[in-house]
């Protein structure tokens, strides 16, 4: 609730301006559209996680409740009020969540993120301000008035300022540390980075089990309890990503991405494409490009 006397004290205290026509500095803002809201919770929470990667920016906040969110290769640890922001295209996962857990996913698409570019893979605290924002957001967000239009400016314009309140914290230099990982984390952490670095040879687990000294078997069991998601899904889904990478930001024909990622061919490129996004890899550059936006 606004205190009007003080509103009232503090417009007093405004001088005069030097000149009456120079304001405040342009702003250059290219505003968060399309805005999605999801949760999970208690009753919400599947044991089994699946791989994400999409072209839209996501907002993961904890609101109550630890979990991991595993991007690409690196690990998160988050907890009760604390943000993390996915970038378009970067592979995700989400694992070991807290019983009592109540986070929230908020994806968007933005024209121009360059000044998002400080927040990739950093933690940061989700602050009372960002809490009022998102109270306030919640409120003219619903299923029955999603595609409101006159609903659609406030929503935009709250999400912008908690996203500026998260750049504030970002050049404050309050991002959280990494937190300690256990020993098996470590070492499939590990892993992946070899994973993501040796993407364009085959990668079969009894390859990556020999490279690593376990048998098969131990290390199927060692991954999908650190990961959530098998180690052939987790090489799936990488290839997948940087072919994605390489699709709207390169000019590389389509046969070289596929043997770039690793893909038999370029039927089975194809294939696997049209299976995850219903469209071809030429349609998807195409639709997704920036050079065609």
């Amino acid at each position: 609730m606004v205190n009007k006397e003080e509103l009232i004290a503090r417009i007093k205290l405004i001088s005069r301006p030097i000149n009456y026509f120079a304001g405040t500095p342009k702003v250059n803002l290219s505003l968060p559209e399309n805005i999605l809201l999801a949760s999970i919770d208690k009753g919400r929470t599947k044991s089994k996680q699946k791989a994400n990667s999409h072209h839209r920016f996501l907002l993961l906040i904890a609101l109550e409740g630890t979990g991991e969110a595993i991007i690409n290769s690196e690990r998160f640890n988050l907890q009760s009020n604390e943000c993390l922001i996915i970038f378009p295209h970067e592979a995700h996962f989400f694992h070991h969540f807290q019983k009592n857990i109540s986070w929230l996913f908020l994806s968007f698409d933005l024209d121009d993120s360059f000044h998002l570019e400080p927040l990739r893979s950093k933690i940061f605290p989700f602050n009372e301000m960002c809490l009022d924002y998102l109270d306030k957001l919640s409120e003219k967000y619903s299923v029955k008035n999603l595609h409101n239009v006159l609903l659609s400016p406030k929503r935009s314009f709250l999400l912008s300022l908690m996203l500026d309140e998260i750049i504030r914290e970002e050049k404050s230099k309050r991002n959280i540390k990494r937190r300690k990982r256990s020993t098996e984390a470590i070492f499939v952490d590990k892993i992946n980075r070899f994973i993501v670095s040796n993407l364009k040879k085959s990668l079969s687990i009894v390859f990556i089990a020999e490279k690593f000294h376990y048998s098969p078997s131990h290390l199927r069991a060692i991954y999908k309890n650190a990961m959530g998601v098998s180690l052939g899904e987790y090489i799936k889904e990488m290839r997948f990503h940087k072919a994605c990478n390489y699709l709207l930001n390169s000019s590389m024909n389509i046969t070289k991405i596929a043997e770039e990622c690793g893909y038999d061919s370029l039927f089975s490129f194809s294939h696997a494409f049209k299976n995850k996004e219903n469209i071809s890899p030429q349609a998807y550059r195409k639709k997704f490009s920036k050079d065609t936006i």
